[in-house]
């Protein structure tokens, strides 16, 4: 299993040249629909002012965001650590993007979990 994580880590670090990964990758997971009155492209424009934010802070190794049928956004950050990950989430909620984000956010439709990535893959070309 360590092999695994090791791996994922390897391949994340050939990904992000610059990022320092360590073995116990965790995976911060959101998912949220936009309140009432906001438009995708609206929450397209304050998530991409977001990753830069994400990136500056330590531990950051990778973001993706989606977007379901239904409206449902996914956002997927993996960190370095889950100690990296915890403080990561009240310095974004710091960040007036942060702010502005959770205004643009339904309060009830929002789920958050941490988990620790134990297998994974990174197709290079």
């Amino acid at each position: 299993m360590v092999g695994v994580k090791k791996n994922l880590a390897a391949a994340l670090l050939a990904a992000s040249p610059l990022m320092a990964v360590a073995e116990e990758l965790s995976l911060e997971l959101s998912t949220y629909r936009a309140a009432d009155g906001v438009t995708e492209d609206e929450m397209r424009e304050v998530s991409a002012s977001l990753t830069p934010l994400l990136e500056g802070l330590p531990g950051f190794v990778s973001r993706q965001v989606s977007i379901a049928e239904d409206g449902t956004w996914t956002d997927a950050v993996v960190w370095t650590s889950l100690d990296a990950a915890l403080p990561a989430a009240e310095a974004f909620a710091a960040f007036p993007e942060g702010a502005t984000f959770f205004e643009m956010v339904d309060p009830d439709a929002v789920t958050l979990q941490h988990s620790t990535i134990i297998e994974g893959s990174v197709l290079s070309n």
